[in-house]
């Protein structure tokens, strides 16, 4: 595991109403598919002006030429190992 930032999955009730602050340090990963190594990040962001959020917070999780939103996850997200990270970010 690399870089694990703050916020940990939160909801809005428990961070407050302010919620918690955009453009943390997104965490890296590595997903390994045969001799290819795929780079990823991933950072929590705050979604309650974001248009079709099924949540108040998501993670997006972006590496060259691919984005997902994923807006159910657990609150141990920064916990996750590389290859729970690559499984999870195929959750909606």
């Amino acid at each position: 595991m690399m870089n694990r930032g703050p916020l940990g999955g939160a909801d809005a009730a428990s961070v407050g109403a302010t919620g918690p602050p955009i453009g943390c340090v997104p965490v890296t990963f590595v997903e390994c598919i045969g001799d290819v190594c795929l780079h990823w990040s991933v950072v929590e962001v705050d979604a309650r002006d974001v248009p079709g959020a099924h949540a108040p917070y998501c993670l997006i999780f972006s590496r060259q030429d691919c984005v997902r939103r994923v807006c159910e996850y657990p609150a141990n997200w920064l916990d996750l190992d590389d290859a729970e990270l690559v499984a999870l970010s195929w959750h909606r």
